[in-house]
């Protein structure tokens, strides 16, 4: 086990049963106490309100995350913590979230979005009682993609068929190649306009993600915030941002590379976007 099991923003499988069973706290007190060591990655430029949150997925993986916030940016763009959970779940191949612990109950925003999981009448969350609480407590009545006719639910989604139809020159390498493949996993079962991102740093690492719809729409997420929540989430930079591409479907509903664009400024970079366009 490294000294810091949680490097990269998430723990193992094998280290987080370990870390669990060594604490001799039942998975949800456990998960609470690490609560405050994912506020640590929170990017609170406008709120200076930090919020962590833990999620289990169903791995046996544990997942930091925490608040990401823009400076020159409308609120709507704000990433919330439990959604950098989802994201962090997501780009490591989680099919299904067990459990996620948070400070307080989640916000409207929250509850809508973790209503997009393909499982989230079985999510625990946990908060300060001895119990977990079920989604369905916060937002009964709800709305989700089964009243749209979408069955799959975010996590489950079917990867898709996707390749360059025009791309930029010169052509990106394998930072472009990074964008198509996390716009391949998108979840847009309402607009169908998938997309994906790659952020290269200036040590060569890169960092992509992927398109999140949601049923209302309002909270979704871009392939460039889900990019900058898996690097913000492994305690990196945003300042060594060095390059980015942006892969998306043509015509598309809606522009990601726009959203890019917006984001990088909103974060001091001038960084352009290598744009990839994509058919089926």
């Amino acid at each position: 086990m490294t000294a810091d099991p949680f490097a990269g923003g998430y723990a193992d499988p094998a280290t987080a049963r370990t870390l669990i069973a060594s604490s001799g706290l039942s998975v949800g007190a456990y998960l609470r106490t690490q609560i405050d060591r994912a506020k640590l990655l929170s990017r609170p430029h406008l709120s200076n309100y930090q919020v962590g949150a833990v999620g289990l997925g169903a791995s046996g993986a544990i997942y930091l995350g925490a608040n990401i916030e823009f400076a020159g940016r409308e609120l709507c763009h704000t990433v919330h913590a439990e959604q950098s959970v989802v994201v962090s779940a997501m780009a490591h191949g989680e099919t299904a979230l067990a459990a996620i612990a948070i400070s307080a109950a989640p916000c409207g925003s929250c509850r809508q979005f973790l209503r997009e999981l393909a499982d989230f009448g079985a999510l625990d969350l946990w908060l300060e009682r001895p119990a977990p609480y079920r989604l369905v407590e916060f937002l009964p009545d709800s709305f989700g993609p089964d009243d749209l006719g979408v069955t799959a639910g975010l996590l489950r989604q079917t990867p898709l068929p996707l390749h360059v139809a025009v791309s930029p020159p010169p052509v990106a390498g394998s930072l472009g190649a990074q964008a198509v493949a996390a716009a391949c996993t998108s979840y847009a079962p309402y607009t169908r306009a998938a997309g994906g991102c790659a952020l290269e740093l200036a040590d060569g690492s890169v960092w992509s993600g992927t398109y999140i719809e949601n049923a209302a729409f309002n909270p979704s997420l871009s392939p460039a915030q889900t990019a900058l929540i898996a690097l913000t989430m492994a305690g990196r930079d945003w300042h060594e941002i060095r390059a980015a591409a942006v892969a998306q479907l043509a015509p598309q509903a809606v522009d990601h590379a726009e959203a890019a664009r917006k984001m990088l400024a909103a974060m001091g970079s001038k960084v352009e976007p290598a744009l990839f366009q994509l058919a089926l």
